[in-house]
């Protein structure tokens, strides 16, 4: 699932919050040194603090005063807080002026204000600047992006976008699309000679760079690239026929890839686009859905809520079906196993332990007695379930640890089940899909029906209609859904 750009004033409101802080420390600080901590405000010292707050607000839209300010240097950041600062201040006296109002104000608390605002604006707006920009370069999930270029264009197009230090995103590779041999009928139809020197080209291509960025694969062999790596987005810098850009462009959507289009030719197929800048391009971006900063930081509001109260549920119930657990089988309470999240991350994920310790190693004798059509693994009956297994599992009761991962952001409430490593190894391109969005404890499968799903492919179509319809009143119906379903017994 991408996340949109935000346009509007709500994309800098954390520096709008900052310069208001500026101002109201400032002020106060300004009048306890001239009339003492212990006398409380007059009135109109407080109304002047509102009109002063007013006017930041103003100034900051009328201004766009915020504008590229994680870019602008230190030096540049300066003269902007003071032009800011003037700006509001000379407003104010101006208004005082106005109102006949300037005589019952202190001059020494007014001039303590003045020189504090600026100086509070410029060291939280640097602050702030420095913990962005280090989030930026030092984020281990940042973006990773693929460049699909001809070879010509290529060492632009890769300088471009590589250029921008503070960009939220990572290209990793570079995707020649007029490689040596166009298709696969061109490469089949090559004799035994030519047949060793186009390897031997090829051995040479996967070592090559373009502006310290690997040249990772031609058109036909992409495929291979997406399953083996994280790719969370591309950027086609080409000129494609219709029908080869529609192709293209539909494979990587489904493979859960969000796709920015260099606007030089637009299928009119493409769906949930929206306009971007990328560096110095202007992009058309799309995927299976994409998500503003507003609904994705409700998501996670949601998500963290919910966190803490299933983290509390887990070690309250721990302290009762723990030692449950480890009378019937000898060993950690918890279980751990290696998933596969997100556009193919992998993380650990945490269940109260509902199997014998060689769970594992017998799953390879019973995989004749798989229940699911596909690549999941499913049986009634379990023999390795220890007893509190069964109802634990009844009930749901074993996904409760997975609340810490929704803390830690491995997982959400609410998404597509992530699966085991094997599982994802055995994965079409078109599975992976589901993976475009974080993992949940539940989702719309879950609440579907999972006990009669027994086609993977039906499993993989309601995931992938989940993340196209996502919405959060989605997940608030699907969350209700499931508390039913698990009070009811339904939860294995």
């Amino acid at each position: 699932m991408y996340v949109r750009r935000e346009k509007s004033w709500l994309k800098h409101l954390d520096f709008c919050i900052l310069d208001i802080i500026s101002i109201i420390v400032a002020f106060y600080i300004g009048y306890v040194c001239r009339h003492g901590a212990d006398s409380g405000m007059a009135n109109y010292y407080v109304r002047l603090l509102c009109i002063l707050v007013v006017l930041d607000i103003c100034v900051s839209l009328i201004r766009s005063s915020h504008t590229a300010i994680v870019r602008r240097s230190y030096l540049r950041e300066m003269l902007e807080s003071v032009t800011h600062c003037v700006s509001i201040d000379g407003m104010a006296l101006f208004l005082l002026f106005l109102m006949q109002e300037t005589g019952i104000y202190s001059r020494e608390s007014l001039l303590i204000y003045f020189v504090l605002h600026v100086i509070f604006t410029y060291i939280l707006r640097c602050v702030r600047k420095h913990m962005l920009r280090k989030k930026m370069t030092c984020n281990p999930n940042v973006e990773q992006m693929l460049i699909f270029t001809n070879r010509d264009g290529a060492e632009q197009c890769v300088r471009e976008l590589s250029q921008d230090e503070y960009r939220n995103y990572q290209v990793i590779g570079v995707v020649l699309m007029d490689d040596i041999y166009e298709s696969a009928d061109q490469t089949a139809a090559v004799s035994g000679a030519d047949q060793d020197a186009l390897k031997v080209m090829q051995e040479a291509a996967a070592t090559e760079e373009i502006e310290g960025v690997p040249v990772v694969s031609d058109y036909h062999g992409v495929r291979d690239y997406l399953m083996e790596h994280v790719v969370d987005s591309v950027f086609l810098n080409v000129w494609l026929d219709s029908r080869k850009s529609r192709r293209l462009n539909h494979e990587l959507i489904r493979a859960g890839v969000t796709v920015h289009i260099n606007l030089v030719r637009v299928p009119d197929d493409i769906p949930n686009r929206t306009v971007e800048r990328l560096g110095n391009y202007t992009v058309l971006t799309t995927g299976l859905h994409l998500a503003s900063a507003r609904q994705v930081m409700m998501k996670r509001l949601l998500d963290i809520a919910g966190g803490l109260v299933g983290s509390f549920l887990t070690v309250l119930i721990s302290i009762f079906i723990g030692p449950v657990i480890y009378l019937q089988s000898p060993g950690p309470i918890f279980f751990k196993q290696t998933r596969v999240g997100k556009n193919g991350r992998t993380f650990e994920i945490y269940k109260f332990r509902s199997m014998y310790m060689d769970a594992e190693e017998r799953k390879k004798e019973l995989m004749k007695e798989n229940e699911m059509d596909g690549l999941m693994f499913k049986m009634k009956d379990d023999p390795r379930i220890i007893p509190i297994g069964k109802f634990i599992r009844k009930y749901s009761i074993d996904e409760l640890p997975q609340f810490f991962n929704v803390l830690k952001g491995d997982m959400s409430i609410v998404g597509t089940r992530p699966p085991t490593v094997d599982e994802y190894e055995q994965y079409h391109v078109h599975h992976k899909g589901r993976l475009a969005s974080k993992p949940g404890i539940t989702g719309l499968w879950q609440v579907s029906g999972r006990n009669q799903i027994t086609d993977f492919e039906e499993i993989v179509e309601l995931d992938t209609d989940y993340i196209m319809k996502w919405s959060v009143s989605e997940d608030i119906r699907i969350i209700l859904k499931t508390v039913r379903l698990v009070v009811a017994g339904d939860g294995e």
